[in-house]
Order: C-alpha cells, then structure tokens, then sequence
C-alpha cells in the first residue's frame, strides 16, 4: 500500500487500485509509520510526497515487490493442473463490452479449454507487479520485462445529435458545449486536438467515461470526439468534419503482457483474438453531418 500511495501521491488512487477504503490504507500506512519508528508520507494540498526516509524505503521495497511478483508467475507454472488459470485481460469498460465480449464466440470456438478473467479498470495496472496478464493500453508502457504490440488504430471522429446540430446550423456554434475527457489518460492526442482548433475553453464536462461521453453526445448535450466504433451504434449521431482544421488523428492502442508470460496456456490464442477483435471494428463508418467552419 505505501509504495502504491508513493507511486500515485494520493491515498483515493490507491484505493481505487486494490478496492481498500481511503481509510483502510491510512490506518495501515499509520501502522507502518509505527513499526518503522519514522515518517514515510507527507500530507499536501497537491497530495502526498516521500519524505527522505521513505524514498530510501521505496527504492528497496520497489525491487522487492517486483522480485515477489516474478516468483509469483514462476509459481503458478510448478505443479500438475487439472486446468490452466484463467488468462486476465485488464481494459476500459467500452473496450471489453463493445468490442471484446461481443467477439467471444471467435475465441471460444477456437479454444474450448480456454478461461478468461476480463478486468474493467481505467487505471492503468502494473504487468510486472502481476496485476493482469494482459492489458490494452492507449500508451507503450516502457520496460524491458513487458512485450507491446499496437493495434489496429481506433477511427475517431468529432461528433453530435443530428437534431442539436440542426438547432445550430449557422456559422458559430459558439453555443454548442464541448464534452471532452479528463486527465485520467494522460495528454490524449483528442486534447491536443481540441487546443489547437481553439474548442479548449467550450469544453463544459469532463469526464475519463467512454460510453458516457457517447450517451451524452446521443441526448444531445454536445459535441464529443469519439471511436467511430462506439458512436455508430446510436442512429441520432452523426460525424462533423471541421473544414479548417486538421484531420483527427486515429487513436493508437497497445497491447501488452510480460514477456516471461509469453508461453503461458492460452496466452497466444488470446492476444491473436484481440488483434482480430480491433482489426475487425476499427473502421465503421457513419453519416455526415458535413463540413463545419474551424470556429466550430
């Protein structure tokens, strides 16, 4: 829990992580400041911070954790096993229920012995810590434990309910809210995006939910930035093609598993399904709403 909390600089983080309440971990951490007779954590208005004593402590304790979760995977291959353990997929929640769980038959078919634990996370959960087995993640992880592969790229588009964009049909929809994602992901190329065509300060709802940003955009509460594979399953919506702005870039995803996981049962036949999986649903295509100015 301490190194967690060191990792993100907030206790409700952590919490989210390994599904402990805030005060649980503070209880613990207050614990283990005991034992050890010293302060590891600093309380500030930005979160908390190391103190000296406990970046010593992270710096052995890091190796530590991660030596422990390498003896845990070696662990799980020695013995004799009536079925191999089910293969943990972590990923966010429009991803595993739009685009995975709706292929399973593929997989299956293929690999009747075959168990799978699918993780809805949107925090991004450690491969060498023994977290999950595989991840789909919207950046490379770095390490040189962790073998990465890019999918096939997620078509994006700006999008809107076609009755809100008929009520707007004029040359400055300087009325027309923005909903755009937070800080959950890091500096998503859609944030980029939305900067440079000048649609910063119109963004009015933030959020790190997918599948509620395309259910706000389908009530017409907005425009949004979107996978096309995820707003083409509501009729209402349609694409804006912004005529002075660059292109919206494709969003780029990875796949990731730990390299000793590799020969793993099962390991092989699920990565090959994911791939399939996004090659399969990258590039739906939608109406059009047409051009729009770039001060829209």
């Amino acid at each position: 829990l301490f190194l967690r909390v060191a990792a993100r600089n907030s206790m409700s983080a952590a919490s989210a992580e390994v599904r402990l309440s805030v005060a649980t971990i503070g209880r613990r951490l207050a614990a283990l400041e005991r034992q050890i007779g010293v302060p590891l954590l600093h309380r500030t208005p930005r979160g908390f911070i190391l103190t000296e004593q406990g970046m010593a402590l992270q710096r052995r304790a890091e190796a530590s954790r991660l030596a422990m979760a390498e003896v845990a995977r070696f662990a799980a291959t020695l013995g004799a096993r009536r079925s191999a353990p089910a293969v943990r997929v972590s990923a966010t929640e429009p991803v595993i229920s739009e685009i995975l769980m709706a292929r399973l038959p593929l997989l299956l078919d293929k690999h009747p012995d075959l168990r799978l634990a699918m993780r809805v996370e949107n925090a991004v959960v450690s491969l060498p810590l023994n977290d999950a087995d595989i991840a789909i993640r919207l950046v490379r992880p770095q390490g040189d434990s962790l073998m990465a592969k890019r999918l096939k790229p997620l078509g994006m588009g700006l999008f809107g309910n076609k009755t809100l964009l008929d009520v707007h049909d004029q040359p400055d929809w300087s009325t027309v809210p923005i909903i755009g994602y937070d800080d959950t992901y890091g500096p998503l190329p859609e944030l980029r995006w939305l900067e440079e065509a000048g649609l910063t300060d119109k963004v009015r709802i933030r959020t790190s939910s997918t599948r509620g940003m395309v259910n706000a955009v389908a009530a017409g509460a907005g425009l949004a930035i979107l996978p096309r594979i995820f707003a083409i399953q509501h009729p209402d919506v349609v694409e804006v093609k912004p005529r002075h702005s660059r292109p919206i870039a494709d969003r780029n995803i990875w796949i990731v598993w730990h390299r000793s996981m590799t020969r793993r049962p099962g390991m092989r036949g699920v990565i090959t399904w994911i791939e399939t999986c996004f090659r399969d649903s990258a590039y739906p295509s939608l109406p059009s709403a047409g051009n729009v100015s770039s001060s829209q």
